[in-house]
């Protein structure tokens, strides 16, 4: 069953691009705060600000994947029920914008985090590249796919150990 997808510019693109970046999916991101609970520093204004920037750069990311991710569905989306209606899919947000975005987003994030410290950077790229890797070529796979997206909340899991070592 096909769905007709009406094809209408952005009036507000950058509506249409905070939408796509799926700001409801970033809840997955407060994993990071955990760091504070186990290091025991939620009273130490310093890694509050550390942990609060890497949620933002964090969300930054997985929004840039949610991006790229659409990008690459774009054509599949359209005939989906309810995917249609995602920005990409829908037109309400340019290809070329989401590209952008995305293409800024996604590396700026990583080297952001690199500049919080060298883990938090290695934990953001790690995400980043398996996330990828993901989209281009293991989702096609069964049962793979799955334990990719579980794969995905290991990275965000490993900051309480870094904050309990005291970086």
């Amino acid at each position: 069953m096909q769905h007709e997808t009406v094809q209408r510019p952005a009036r507000l693109p950058l509506v249409a691009l905070l939408r796509g970046m799926r700001p409801k999916q970033w809840t997955k991101n407060l994993l990071v705060f955990a760091a504070l609970i186990f290091a025991r520093r939620f009273d130490d204004v310093g890694a509050v600000v550390t942990v609060t920037l890497t949620f933002a750069l964090f969300c930054l990311i997985s929004g840039s994947i949610y991006l790229i991710n659409d990008i690459a569905d774009r054509e599949e989306d359209r005939e989906h029920p309810t995917k249609r209606h995602r920005p990409i899919a829908s037109g309400a947000l340019p290809v070329s914008v989401a590209t952008v975005a995305a293409a800024i987003f996604a590396p700026g994030s990583v080297v952001g985090c690199y500049l919080i410290n060298i883990p938090t950077g290695h934990i953001a790229l790690g995400y980043l590249l398996l996330t990828l890797v993901y989209i281009f070529l293991l989702k096609q796979i069964v049962i793979i796919d799955v334990l990719a997206v579980a794969a995905g909340y290991v990275p965000r899991r490993q900051f309480p150990w870094l904050y309990r070592r005291g970086c």
